[in-house]
């Protein structure tokens, strides 16, 4: 079963030169980067049952060694992600929306985070 994680990772690979990561970073990884997940999603139902239709929240962070690496990269991202519609690695997507964008603070020095929530409206298959 195709997973929109996957094909978020699909779409977001090309703007992060190839490094995407699912939660969190690895160990020792190149920088800049990406991460994604999942925050959310609600299953659209109607009156005979699931519809088959889901609105996920998705959060795709860039990382950076300076703030406009992250910056830079970020705006890769969301040129690649927002307003992106189709079919990706057998995922039905109906529409991706930017719906929030914060720069973060960091505990290690020289590390810079710009978080991206992203309402990502894809289908699913009903068992």
């Amino acid at each position: 079963m195709a997973l929109i994680e996957e094909a978020i990772r699909s779409l977001v690979l090309s703007a992060a030169s190839g490094r995407a990561y699912p939660y969190k970073l690895p160990q020792g990884v190149t920088l800049p980067a990406c991460t994604y997940y999942k925050v959310s999603a609600p299953r659209d139902h109607t009156q005979q049952g699931p519809s088959g239709l889901v609105s996920a929240r998705i959060q795709v962070s860039s990382w950076g060694t300076t703030y406009d690496a992250a910056k830079t990269l970020s705006d890769a991202v969301r040129q690649a992600l927002d307003g992106y519609m189709g079919t990706t690695d057998g995922v039905y997507i109906g529409g991706v929306q930017l719906v929030n964008e914060t720069d973060l603070s960091e505990p290690e020095p020289e590390i810079f985070q710009t978080a991206m929530d992203f309402r990502v409206m894809h289908g699913e298959q009903i068992a």
